[in-house]
């Protein structure tokens, strides 16, 4: 009798570890989203690429009800073979006094660089403020 129990018990741990933890709804738990928690910020992202030696550039701010204003800066940097950076170009006093912000630029490049764009932005909502950064790195080819 106890040679059965053993193992029985030895069965029972052995598919508990073979088969995939499960959630309460049953659904395998594949991937984690992390991402930012801001007071005053709902949505805030950049992108970068690339076509024929020409960067494209778009950011985007999507502020909670009740804001006054948004300030965003923009930096575009090429990252050196060395590791340094060159600053590329630069846009300041880019804002809105609305909840919503959209920005598209472009400008040339050497091709055969990392480029990285840094998006900074203050976001200003019933009198107090929150400033977020938002950056992507992209291959030039």
């Amino acid at each position: 009798m106890g040679k059965k129990i053993c193992i029985l018990l030895c069965l029972v741990i052995a598919l508990s570890v073979v088969l995939p933890m499960q959630t309460t709804a049953g659904q395998v738990q594949n991937d984690v989203s992390i991402s930012p928690l801001w007071a005053h910020i709902h949505l805030f992202n950049a992108t970068l690429s690339f076509d024929n030696g020409r960067a494209s550039m778009t950011g985007r701010l999507f502020a909670q009800p009740g804001t006054s204003s948004i300030a965003v800066e923009a930096v575009l940097e090429r990252i050196n073979a060395n590791g340094t950076t060159t600053q590329v170009s630069s846009w300041s006093n880019l804002g809105t006094n609305s909840a919503t912000w959209m920005w598209n630029e472009s400008t040339t490049v050497i091709r055969g660089f990392n480029y990285r764009l840094t998006l900074t932005a203050t976001v200003t909502r019933n009198g107090t403020s929150e400033t977020a950064t938002q950056s992507m790195t992209a291959w030039a080819s």
